[in-house]
């Protein structure tokens, strides 16, 4: 069996979607007939054993793993579980991330590793290492999830957009190396959606992007899993980055 993995997929844009993918799966699309759907989630258990209990009413196949990105032996753990479970990946969305906003230079040195260590190292590693997997379901794709603030910079989110922005060159980088293999990788790029990391921020952190914006108006999650769920299928979109933002007037 393949399997199509959401890492952080329990709350906010991953769990949306993985809602998305779970009705592509039960309405038998040819990228996911067949497949096992694996969300990942760090620390909330029990939030993640009920979603999948939500999918399971469903009728969906699916299952919730414990990863921490930012954990070597977390990572190959999970890789090691998924190598001896499924033949093969046929999509690999790289959702999990995590941000820690303030003045750089007042940040621990800790939550600033923890941070890179989560959204990019971790990431890319993660990814490295299930590629074999990917390469035997093709036509396979991987999505990452960059930010806005990848692309434009963010006042207070220095380690968190630079995180992001690495994600977007190694976005390009990647699909330039399997530009041959039948695996379409690209990235999305999401602006202020009304998540719970957004709900803990102050207003003077996102009232001024909004203002900038076309739409003038946070986004919700399916916003973004609409446009994720547009990459699962073979085309001409490969190695590009896709901003879901309200029109960012810069």
């Amino acid at each position: 069996m393949k399997a199509v993995i959401i890492t952080g997929g329990t709350r906010g844009i991953g769990r949306a979607i993985a809602d998305a993918i779970a009705d592509k799966m039960l309405a038998k699309e040819p990228e996911v007939d067949g497949v096992r759907l694996v969300v990942t989630y760090r620390s909330q258990a029990v939030h993640a054993k009920a979603f999948l209990a939500a999918l399971h009413a469903r009728g969906v196949a699916a299952e919730a793993l414990s990863l921490d990105l930012s954990s070597i032996s977390s990572v190959e753990s999970f890789v090691c579980y998924v190598r001896k479970s499924f033949s093969g990946i046929r999509a690999l969305i790289n959702n999990a991330g995590s941000t820690d906003d303030g003045s750089f230079l007042t940040k621990a040195d800790d939550a600033i590793d923890r941070l890179v260590g989560t959204n990019l190292i971790g990431t890319i590693r993660l990814t490295e290492l299930l590629l074999p997997l990917i390469k035997d379901a093709t036509p396979a794709f991987i999505v990452f999830m960059a930010s806005a603030a990848g692309i434009y910079g963010k006042a207070g989110q220095v380690p968190y957009a630079t995180t992001k922005g690495g994600l977007i060159g190694y976005t390009q980088l990647l699909a330039r190396r399997l530009k041959k293999q039948g695996i379409f990788v690209n990235a999305v790029a999401p602006g202020f959606i009304a998540t719970d990391m957004v709900a803990n921020l102050a207003p003077m952190m996102f009232e001024p992007t909004l203002n900038s914006t076309s739409l003038g108006s946070m986004g919700e999650p399916v916003d973004v899993a609409h446009v994720v769920c547009g990459l699962l299928k073979p085309g001409y979109v490969q190695a590009t980055t896709i901003k879901v933002d309200g029109g960012f007037l810069r």
